[in-house]
């Protein structure tokens, strides 16, 4: 019973261990290029005591305070997209789905490129389990890019935000297909692995990941870290 336990301990601190490198690292590439749009010409917006006000008390998780900020800018001007952002963060936090939702549509209808509220949107939609609903936005957002790699690893990345790993996985191996040295792909198919408890595949997707990888980055290192715990788990479990 001692060994079990200290078996399932390992295992519990190997996952939490790499999900927690995935939460704190991971921010997929077609966020990232979205919000250098979304904020473009919205300089005087976060600059504003409003908006400023709402992100320290989103801090603190007064997210009833945030939402009530970010409401009193949209009341004086309803365009600016990055405060609907905030808004459909602040609901998501309270539980509110419908009015995320709701918040993300005007965001796509003022900006139907907005990559952004398109993956907020569909993580919104998986956690409703309408997959077919988030798969849809996906499409959407592959239509123009199907051999965008960096986006195929962002659309892992929400299936993997929301449990999925069998999903994410399909989207990080097309990844993988259209640029077989993308090593950040590997490394989340690892990542991946991990979530599904599939231990020795996470090992051989770090491994081929540090091949990739070049040895003194910060990700090199916490691969090394986990696949050294991941490693000798196994060994204990022989």
């Amino acid at each position: 019973m001692a060994k079990s336990g200290r078996l399932q301990f390992r295992t519990c601190f190997c996952v939490a261990l790499a999900l927690l490198m995935l939460a704190a690292g991971q921010l997929s590439a077609a966020e990232v290029q979205d919000q250098d749009g979304a904020n473009s010409g919205t300089e005087d917006v976060v600059d504003s005591e409003e908006y400023r006000a709402g992100v320290s008390a989103f801090k603190t998780r007064d997210y009833e305070a945030a939402l009530a900020k970010w409401q009193e800018l949209l009341a004086a001007d309803p365009v600016p997209n990055v405060v609907l952002l905030r808004v459909a963060e602040a609901h998501r936090a309270l539980g509110n789905s419908a009015a995320e939702e709701v918040a993300l549509k005007r965001v796509l209808k003022a900006d139907p490129d907005s990559r952004t509220a398109s993956f907020m949107l569909a993580q919104s939609y998986l956690r409703a389990d309408r997959q077919d609903d988030a798969e849809a936005l996906f499409e959407k957002l592959l239509a123009d890019e199907p051999d965008n790699a960096l986006l195929h690893v962002g659309i892992g990345d929400t299936y993997m935000k929301e449990r999925r790993h069998e999903s994410a996985l399909a989207s990080y191996r097309r990844a993988l297909a259209i640029d077989p040295n993308l090593a950040v792909a590997q490394k989340q198919v690892g990542f991946a692995h991990v979530q599904g408890r599939d231990l020795a595949g996470a090992v051989a997707a770090f491994e081929r990941f540090l091949e990739m990888e070049p040895t003194d980055t910060d990700d090199a290192e916490i691969v090394r870290r986990l696949l050294d715990a991941i490693e000798a788990q196994l060994a204990a479990q022989q």
